[in-house]
């Protein structure tokens, strides 16, 4: 990996009725925000952004591991990709970088099932994850 991405993020959140004006939270690094003490029972839309420096424009892969669940990726303001299913892995042309700063903003989707579900002792209920739960890895290809 040329470089990871866990921590320095501008998360923000925006229900489904919400969307898209969204709600910036006080988390900062990639992880379950299903957890207690982030945001267990949120159905939505998450929004992870930051910058990153490249010496030079070169096609590279942006690899976000795990996701929950439907993902949109934009560099410097352009839509990259639109992933509904594993492997949440882009392919970045040359032609959308920049050397110098770029701009990553990643939007997750989970699904309204948090928002529904009214009974958390109901050991059946089955808990997916949150958003982006690994950190994200800039590749060369």
């Amino acid at each position: 990996a040329i470089q990871i991405f866990r921590n320095g993020w501008r998360i923000s959140a925006a229900a489904a009725k919400e969307y898209p004006n969204f709600t910036e939270t006080e988390f900062t690094q990639t992880g379950d925000l299903s957890r207690p003490g982030f945001l267990p029972n949120f159905s939505g839309t998450v929004r992870y952004e930051r910058a990153f420096a490249l010496e030079r424009a070169e096609n590279l892969t942006l690899d976000m591991g795990d996701a929950y669940e439907a993902v949109s990726v934009w560099i410097n303001d352009r839509l990259a990709a639109e992933l509904i299913c594993p492997p949440y892995r882009v392919e970045l042309s040359a032609e959308m970088l920049r050397a110098g700063e770029n701009a990553l903003r990643i939007e997750v989707t989970n699904t309204v099932v948090k928002e529904q579900h009214h009974n958390p002792f109901d050991p059946y209920f089955p808990q997916d994850p949150t958003g982006l739960v690994d950190s994200v890895r800039l590749l060369r290809q």
